[in-house]
């Protein structure tokens, strides 16, 4: 197929959910509600709680936009739509910029799970990821239809399987009293706000969906129900069960299933720790690949990042990210980076797309939704305040992108 072909419309109701489930749950899941406890305490408790009711609008403002403009270009597409191609262009290059440190984040904590499962040494963790990552690759090669089959049902397993462990650890749990200071509270929605960031990635295949119009809204509602009640449970046993201790922290979720597991408890914890991450990263390297390989046919990215393969997948796009994933991890593992760090970099950029959606939203549309949007617009620049010295990543994006728009103008008009 020539680099200007069609993707592919493989996604129906059914495969949308478990694509949205799979684009929000994940390292949010695995780590977050170790890492908000043992920082900001049983305050983090209500932080899950509001953080999800302000971003209920997203599922709203996405889907809308989405069913408007569906393309694999996503937020591309918006950022264009409302405010023309230069705006689009910095866009694709805060979004390409995201993925490279994103996606290696999520590997890395899926891999301490399975090191902490199989017994690894930790200082294999990044060759771990790394392996996680071509597999997750690989099978996206193989185009849409058989990834987003796999998908729907991991995601059934791993939703059932985890509704186990909250029902049953839940009765075990002492009744936790939050702490509702809301200098902490809000403290600890800024990094709670990563768990919820994936709306964005169904954006990036809206162009695949059978139906977007109708279909993107009901895959994000039903998905994010469920997500709260598993986030929600489970940041409640993890602060009535656990103690603040380094394994709560990179491991929550073992730590909880050991305590009601029984002689069961090391196997469950693989099996749901494995399926997680598959899960996670099969739709975000969908998501990211669709992301690349749009902008690149839109004239924002190089020619070559848009070729398709026989299986009408973006291969161009995948093999690119896969070498800046072998590239972060060799950072992360010499330089001993943090996670929470490497979270506040992706988290800012994440912000910056929900900032330009939702502006996008507002102008493409007038009466309630404009006020609804506005409205939702203010609860992002707030966020935006807590990133500080990280936001100079993006800009300096900004800045590339400019000089890149320049540059290929320039060609055009010699």
């Amino acid at each position: 197929m020539s680099k200007q072909g069609e993707l592919k419309k493989t996604i129906n109701l059914s495969k949308g959910v478990s694509l949205t489930i799979g684009s929000i749950i994940g390292s949010g899941l695995l780590a977050l509600p170790g890492i908000a406890y043992v920082r900001y305490g049983t305050s983090s408790l209500i932080a899950w709680i509001t953080t999800a009711l302000l971003v209920l609008p997203f599922a709203f403002i996405f889907s809308d936009l989405s069913a408007k403009f569906p393309s694999a270009g996503g937020i591309c597409e918006f950022t264009r739509r409302a405010f023309g191609d230069m705006a689009s262009q910095i866009m694709a290059f805060v979004i390409a910029g995201t993925w490279p440190i994103g996606i290696p984040i999520l590997a890395l904590i899926g891999a301490y799970y399975v090191a902490r499962v199989l017994g690894i040494a930790y200082h294999y963790v990044p060759a771990v990821a790394l392996a996680i990552l071509v597999v997750v690759s690989a099978l996206n090669l193989l185009g849409g239809e058989l990834s987003g089959n796999v998908q729907r049902a991991v995601v059934l397993a791993t939703v059932l399987l985890l509704s186990m462990v909250v029902l049953l650890a839940v009765p075990r749990t002492p009744v936790v009293k939050p702490n509702m200071n809301p200098l902490k509270v809000w403290e600890a929605m800024s990094l709670i706000f990563w768990a919820y960031l994936g709306f964005e990635n169904v954006t990036f295949l809206s162009e695949e969906f059978r139906n977007p119009r109708r279909d993107v809204l009901l895959s994000m509602l039903f998905g994010l129900a469920c997500i709260v009640f598993l986030y929600v449970g489970l940041s409640y046993v993890v602060i009535g069960l656990l103690k603040k201790t380094y394994l709560t922290e990179v491991t929550p979720v073992i730590e909880v299933i050991d305590k009601v597991g029984g002689s069961t408890a090391g196997l469950v914890a693989g099996i749901v720790s494995v399926l997680i991450v598959f899960i996670n990263l099969n739709a975000w390297v969908w998501g990211a690949s669709r992301s690349i390989y749009s902008a690149s046919r839109e004239g924002l990215l190089p020619a070559f990042l848009s070729r398709l393969n026989r299986y009408s997948s973006p291969y161009a796009s995948i093999f690119s990210l896969l070498i800046t994933w072998v590239a972060v991890l060799a950072v992360y593992s010499t330089f001993r980076l943090s996670l929470a760090e490497m979270f506040r970099f992706a988290n800012q950029n994440f912000a910056i797309m929900y900032f330009a959606s939702v502006l996008a939203y507002v102008k493409v549309n007038g009466g309630v939704q404009r006020v609804f949007g506005l409205t939702t617009f203010a609860v992002i620049l707030a966020f935006m305040f807590t990133y500080g010295y990280a936001l100079a990543y993006p800009v300096g994006l900004a800045f590339a992108a400019t000089a890149y728009w320049r540059l290929v103008n320039n060609r055009r008009n010699r």
